[in-house]
């Protein structure tokens, strides 16, 4: 796992992944002291088109903490590729 904020978000960085072939897992969750009440953590359906395209196994998800743009149309879309996309339990101790 590598922890990234990359300049252009994660479009930006899902487009520049080159990967040999199927791997990998896109991790979303706020960073550590990240204020939600301003700035939420999101997935929507450019991102799940990202994560195929790069050949990612799937999406984790911060559950409770992410959200989740155009749910039903993100769950057809990575269903239709064979993503998948999961929650995971988050606490962070800077909260």
């Amino acid at each position: 796992m590598v922890p990234l904020n990359v300049n252009g978000g994660q479009f930006r960085y899902i487009s520049r992944l080159r990967l040999a072939g199927p791997a990998g897992v896109l991790v979303k969750a706020p960073k550590r002291g990240q204020d939600l009440r301003l700035d939420i953590p999101a997935i929507g359906p450019k991102t799940i088109e990202g994560a195929v395209k790069a050949q990612l196994r799937g999406v984790a998800i911060a559950a409770g903490r992410v959200l989740v743009l155009e749910r039903e149309l993100c769950a057809r879309e990575a269903d239709a590729a064979g993503l998948f996309v999961a929650g995971f339990a988050y606490s962070s101790t800077a909260e």
